[in-house]
């Protein structure tokens, strides 16, 4: 978990910050192997539950934003979503609760030879661990980490821009330009390094005001606005689909300015409630 929050806020906390909260319960077990206390046993126990729940709800809040953050951001989550790591820690902590709930149950928290207790949940428990280390490590091969600067906010705003004084019912009037007609003519969407900030440049404005006319008025995040752009390329393309000139779906994706071939079939089934090869299908029937 603390390793998620490195990922979700790499400027923020530094290893010496995180080491903070495993240093108390290196040193409380030490004096727990000195003294065999119980009470010290308790305690290390009590402060771990503790810490681990304030550390889950904070993760997984915090991995929700910096989604949010991500949506507003990057015309391809591939690399910088975060996601897959709220579900392995739910799933993880779900585990670790049965584990506990066995352990009282047999009155031991770890296998005993005598008698065989835990043995089962003891084997199972270092499977998942290791499955999950070897599912970490898989993920960060790609994994990227997106962050932005207070800086970035004011990154080449116009002095006097193009941006013309929001008037009431005034539509597209905020950044000043038809947003929608200079992307189908530019087609800036088939980068599939698009992100905010790179798309406020090319119109001449900056990233707040495109991000609050994205969200405020189209009503929908940048991720999703990028992406039903190269949909409607991605749809263009298998319509024009021929035994002469036929494109596998893994190019299409890579044409229509997706990043993966994955992302490319999740967000077309999302719009179009059915896969393309099912789109194909029912389109020569």
């Amino acid at each position: 978990m603390m390793f998620g929050v490195s990922l979700v806020f790499p400027n923020r906390y530094k290893t010496r910050q995180l080491l903070l909260l495993v240093i108390p319960y290196l040193i409380a077990m030490l004096l727990f192997v000195l003294s065999r206390s119980q009470l010290v046993l308790t305690v290390v126990q009590i402060y771990t539950v503790a810490v681990s729940l304030a550390l889950l709800v904070y993760l997984v809040l915090s991995i929700k934003k910096h989604t949010r953050m991500l949506l507003d951001n990057v015309g391809d989550l591939e690399y910088f979503d975060l996601r897959w790591g709220n579900i392995l820690i739910v799933l993880y902590f779900a585990f670790q609760l049965l584990w506990a709930i066995e352990s009282l149950s047999q009155q031991s928290w770890f296998s005993e030879p005598s008698t065989g207790s835990n043995l089962l949940f003891d084997t199972l428990y270092c499977f998942i661990c290791i499955g999950i280390a070897l599912y970490v490590m898989h993920k960060l091969i790609h994994q990227q980490v997106f962050t932005l600067s207070p800086a970035d906010e004011y990154e080449n705003e116009p002095q006097e821009p193009a941006i013309t004084t929001p008037q009431p019912n005034a539509g597209k009037s905020l950044i000043g330009c038809d947003i929608d007609k200079v992307m189908k003519e530019k087609r800036y969407y088939l980068d599939n390094t698009l992100t905010l900030q790179k798309l406020a440049q090319h119109l001449g404005t900056n990233r707040q005001y495109l991000s609050n006319h994205i969200n405020q008025e189209l009503h929908t995040t940048f991720y999703d606005y990028i992406n039903d752009f190269r949909l409607e390329e991605a749809k263009v393309v298998l319509d024009s689909q021929s035994s002469e000139n036929q494109h596998s779906l893994e190019d299409i994706a890579m044409m229509a300015g997706f990043n993966s071939y994955a992302t490319f079939l999740r967000s077309f089934k999302k719009k179009y409630g059915q896969t393309p090869s099912q789109y194909l299908t029912e389109k020569k029937s």
